[in-house]
This record gives structure tokens, C-alpha cells and sequence, in this order.
């Protein structure tokens, strides 16, 4: 046998001295490419043409070049060519490859073209991830540019794609490579045609031929409320708004250090490589204590229905209600609106970039709130916030956290019988449980009956949460569990309308602790914040917090249980309000 590069005899197809990744990289071209007029390796031509039809050399044989290589060595090489020779195996191979290299890196970018050829009017859901890094870099491969038009024209984001052309220009302009050696004129002839393409699928959108191709497109066109005709299925009526580009969108405002009221945020991003959102949670913290809480599923964008499926799951929701949750552009902007003008603090920078992301994806060319990452702070001043975070990260949701959605929540005071009441709990989120249930009985305007439990939790109480509460893990020992402290409560309350000073939080707890038992939440309730803060300007209030209240409308504090104090206190502002109503 002889060396195919230099024709001396050899064990191998590859000599000792040929053994090296520059020639395998040189073999690769030139048997992948080969054309008798172009090869100047004799010894190359005379492998290649030893067989009976030239592309046999390379396609049943080469494997055997390059088995001559450790797998560690030629990762790229044994990717590229299972792209080449489009064997079954290449987008696995292709992904892992991805998955462990830099996107930037120009090998990235060659195995990421070859990908988005493969998929090319086949897939619409799995480019995802890989036309959005290419649309939001600089200096990358002039093929990637075009091929990411494509996508975009094909899938309906004709103004992404219209911007896209017009930065690939510049880039083209700039000396950016081309994976087939263009030069500037030729890239900007390409960028013409599939501009010219992108206006084409604006007036007659794209409509594959392959019926899987045709279910993933009709459903990433209804949710952008493009209009099919007889091609397709009725879209969605939301309309997204414009996507901000990244020059375009106004740097977040970090600050280093947590204040002492703030909104603490999680968006759980779509489980896979895909960088959306399926879910917010926030929660909102005043002078040390919990103030208001914030839930809103997010439908994802440009996702498979497999990933819509395993979002569902991680959430505990069905795939219907995944499907009709607002879209980011809708549960954005309200999350923006509950914060207010508190700084936004987030877990880590991951977060930053998914809070960037969702906001350009909203049309929100800058986010006006403050913002804090948590891993960029020392450990010893991040106590109190981790743990309220930790409260609202966790793995699997709890059905329960939508659960008590459909309750019917009253709009004016407009009743003199109820139940106020109030939790403690171990945290704010949806890992966490309650620790003490205070509640009163008001019947015609007078408080009947009070009810005061403290719960054994089933888990550890943070210091920071056993200092602001005054419940410690000595006190809710030989408590009753947190579930049958619920279930008490549901009974001592019956059907009575609920009462209570952020009272979304409170029911969220409820109906997280009482899920297992069965029993189910349906009362009727009434949100004394919410309905002071209309009253707010008139009455000339500064906030509208529990204590401060109570001190503007003369409501006594007084009893010692946390909870039951709170709970009678919230008693006392509904009557003062039902009062001013009156007025």
C-alpha cells in the first residue's frame, strides 16, 4: 500500500510523516472536491481515480484515513465530513460539536453552515438558536448572514430579515470572510437576491411542500397572526411588535450593590438550547417584608411543540394552557409595570442576557429599571435577597401556583362580612411553605372570631426569614404540617370572601399547601393594597404598605402573633376603606 499524499509505501493510506491534522485538513478538500484539472497532487489523483467511480474514494473509503486519527484530535474533521458525505449521523455529530465549542470560532461556523443546510426548508424550530446568534454578531462567515435571511424570510420576520441584509452589507463591505472564498462584490450580490427573496415570502408567505414542515411553519405563523389564506391554519390575533436589535437596545444599568427595596426576578428559560422564556416570577420586597408577587406563564416563541411539551411538564400545566399563555411581548411589559421604579435583582448574569432578550423580543429598546446580579455582589451582603430568590428558582413548579387563578377577585369593598387574614412562610416563591396562618372573622363590620396556627413548614427556616418573621425552627417543631394548617384554616374560613394586603401571595400559599390534601380554594377575594393604591393620589398617601396604612387610618396593632396581627390589621383598613368608599 501507498501513502495517498506522497505515493511512498506505507502500513496506512497515511504514512508516518503525513499523519498530521494540515494534511488530513488538505485531503479533505481535495478528495471531497476532487477534479482531475485542479488536483496537483499526483499521488492524491491516482488514489481517487483508482476507484471504479471517483466519489467511492471518498465516501467509502476516506473513513479509513480518518480512523488513522484520535477521535479527540479531529473532532471538526469527522463532523465536516459527515456533513460532506450527508450521512444520518451528521446532526447529532454537529450539535455535540457545537454544543462544546465556541460559535465564534471559525470551525463553529463552518459545521453551523453545514447545519443550516440540512435544515434548510425542512426545519424551522431547531435553527432557532443558531440564526439568532448569527443576526446579533459581527465578523462572522458571509454564508451564515445569507443562510439566516432565509430563515427569517421563511418564517415571517421580514423586517429581521431586511435589517439583516443591510448589516451583512456592511460586514461585507468591512472584509468579512466567505466560506467559498466571495469576494465584496459577489456578497453583496447574494445579499440582493435574498432580499429580493425576503420581499417575494412577504407578499405570498413561505409554504413548504414536506407536511412536517408545513405543521412546524403554520404554527410559528400563527403565533406571529400571519395570515395564511387557504395554505394554512388561522393565526393568532397578537401581533408582535418589532424586535429590537442589540445596537439598538440601550445597555441594562447594573448596580453593585442590593437596596433595601427591591424586585426580585426569575425568567425560566425553555428547557434546550433554545434562549426563550416559558415563565416570570417576581416577587416584591418593601422595607425588609413581602410586598406584592408576580406569575405569568410565557408562551414560548420559535420553539418545537416537543419543547412546548417539556416546558408544560416542568411547569405542571398542560400543553393548552403553555399554548394560550400571553406572549413574551404581552407578560413583559406587565412585568415591568408590577416592579415599578424598584431596581430589578436577578440570580446571576444568565438572567441579565434573558431579561436583555426578553425586552428586545417585547420592543422595549431599554429596560428603565435598575438591575443587580447577585454572583456579582460579595456573599456576606446577598443573604436576605438570595433566599428570597431561592424561594422563586425552583426546578418544578407546582400546579398550584395557577391554581388559584380562577378565583374571582372583587373590585370594590363592597361587602361588611369576611375573612382577613394573613401567612408567614419560609420564602416568597414556590419552593418555599408556610410557617403561621393569623386570620379574623368579621361579620357586619365586627370582628366574631380569630384563628392562629403556627405550621411546621417541613424544611429548614432561613435566618434572614426567622429574623424578619420572629418564627424560629425551635417554634414550629411539634407544629401541626403546613398542610393540615391550611386545610384548618380552609374550614374555619368556609366560603367567606378573603381578605387580604397582597393577597395574591397569601392564596398562592394556600393553594400550594392544600394541593395534596384535595381541597381547593374557591372563595372569593379582595386585595386591600391593590384598591388603596387607587385611592393613593386622592388621599394623599405616600405608600401603600400594611403599617403605614394602618398609622394614616388609625388601625391599632397590637396582637403578638405576627400573622394575627397582620390579619386583624388588614380587618381594620378594609372597614376604613369600605368607610372612605362611602364618602
Amino acid at each position: 500500500m501507498n501513502c495517498i499524499y506522497c505515493g511512498n509505501k506505507s502500513a496506512e493510506r497515511l504514512c508516518e510523516e503525513h499523519r498530521t491534522i494540515p494534511v488530513l485538513d488538505e485531503l479533505l478538500e481535495l478528495v471531497g472536491r476532487y477534479a482531475p484539472e485542479r488536483c496537483e497532487n499526483p499521488h492524491v489523483s491516482a488514489y481517487v481515480e483508482s476507484f471504479e467511480k471517483w466519489r467511492d474514494a471518498y465516501q467509502t473509503d476516506f473513513p479509513s484515513v480518518l480512523a488513522l486519527f484520535p477521535d479527540e484530535e479531529i473532532e471538526y474533521q469527522r463532523c465536516f465530513y459527515l456533513g460532506d458525505v450527508k450521512d444520518a449521523t451528521f446532526e447529532d455529530a454537529a450539535i455535540a460539536f457545537l454544543d462544546t465549542h465556541d460559535w465564534a470560532d471559525r470551525q463553529s461556523q463552518v459545521i453551523m453552515h453545514m447545519l443550516l443546510q440540512v435544515y434548510n426548508r425542512r426545519e424551522f424550530f431547531k435553527p432557532v438558536p443558531y440564526v439568532d446568534f448569527i443576526s446579533e454578531t459581527e465578523g462572522l462567515l458571509h454564508e451564515l448572514y445569507t443562510s439566516a435571511v432565509g430563515f427569517m424570510g421563511m418564517t415571517g420576520d421580514y423586517d429581521e430579515a431586511t435589517e439583516l441584509v443591510e448589516f451583512a452589507k456592511g460586514q461585507a463591505v468591512a472584509g468579512v470572510l466567505s466560506r467559498w472564498g466571495r469576494g465584496v462584490d459577489s456578497q453583496l450580490s447574494s445579499l440582493d437576491e435574498a432580499l429580493e427573496q425576503n420581499e417575494k415570502w412577504r407578499n405570498r408567505p413561505y409554504w413548504p411542500k414536506n407536511p412536517e414542515a408545513r405543521e412546524q411553519l403554520s404554527e410559528i405563523y400563527a403565533s406571529k397572526g400571519i395570515e395564511l389564506g387557504k395554505r394554512g391554519g388561522p393565526g393568532r390575533t397578537a401581533v408582535w411588535p418589532k424586535k429590537v436589535s442589540p445596537k439598538d437596545f440601550v445597555p441594562l444599568e447594573v448596580i453593585d450593590a442590593i437596596p433595601d427595596d427591591f424586585c426580585a426576578v426569575w425568567l425560566r428559560d425553555v428547557p434546550g438550547r433554545v434562549k426563550g422564556i416559558c415563565e416570570i416570577i417576581a416577587v416584591k420586597v418593601e422595607d425588609g417584608d413581602q410586598a406584592g408577587d408576580f406569575e405569568s406563564l410565557v408562551r414560548p416563541w420559535k420553539v418545537s411543540r416537543g419543547d412546548k411539551s417539556l416546558a408544560a411538564s416542568c411547569l405542571g400545566v398542560t400543553c393548552e394552557e403553555m399554548d394560550s399563555a400571553p406572549d413574551v411581548f404581552e407578560a413583559f411589559p406587565r412585568l415591568l409595570e408590577f416592579a415599578g421604579g424598584l431596581p430589578l435583582v436577578l440570580a446571576d448574569s444568565s438572567q441579565l442576557k434573558l431579561l436583555e432578550r426578553a425586552a428586545r423580543y417585547s420592543g422595549i429598546p431599554k429596560v428603565e429599571n435598575l438591575v443587580c446580579s447577585l454572583d456579582e455582589i460579595a456573599d456576606g451582603e446577598t443573604s436576605f435577597a438570595a433566599s428570597v430568590l431561592d424561594g422563586i428558582t425552583g426546578t418544578h413548579a407546582s400546579e398550584s401556583a395557577y391554581r388559584f387563578a380562577g378565583m374571582h377577585e372583587l373590585d370594590e369593598p363592597a361587602f361588611d362580612s369576611f375573612v382577613a387574614f394573613d401567612t408567614e412562610t419560609t420564602g416568597f416563591g414556590r419552593n418555599d411553605q408556610i410557617t403561621e396562618i393569623g386570620a379574623v372573622r368579621v361579620v357586619d363590620g365586627e370582628v366574631v372570631e380569630r384563628f392562629q396556627m403556627l405550621a411546621n413548614p417541613g424544611k429548614g427556616i432561613p435566618g434572614p426569614v426567622q429574623r424578619l418573621t420572629g418564627i424560629t425552627d425551635a417554634m414550629v417543631a411539634d407544629a401541626k404540617p403546613y398542610q393540615d394548617v391550611a386545610v384548618l384554616f380552609k374550614e374555619f374560613a368556609g366560603d367567606a370572601v378573603l381578605v387580604g394586603h397582597n393577597v395574591g401571595f397569601d392564596i398562592r400559599m394556600l393553594a400550594q399547601a392544600a394541593l395534596p390534601t384535595g381541597t381547593d380554594f374557591t372563595n372569593d377575594y379582595f386585595d386591600t393594597n391593590r384598591y388603596a393604591k387607587r385611592l393613593k393620589q386622592a388621599q394623599g398617601w405616600e405608600m401603600t404598605k400594611l403599617g403605614y396604612l394602618a398609622e394614616k387610618l388609625g388601625v391599632e396593632l397590637s396582637n403578638a402573633h405576627r400573622a394575627l396581627a397582620d390579619a386583624e390589621a388588614t380587618a381594620g383598613i378594609y372597614l376604613k376603606l369600605k368607610a372612605l368608599q362611602a364618602l
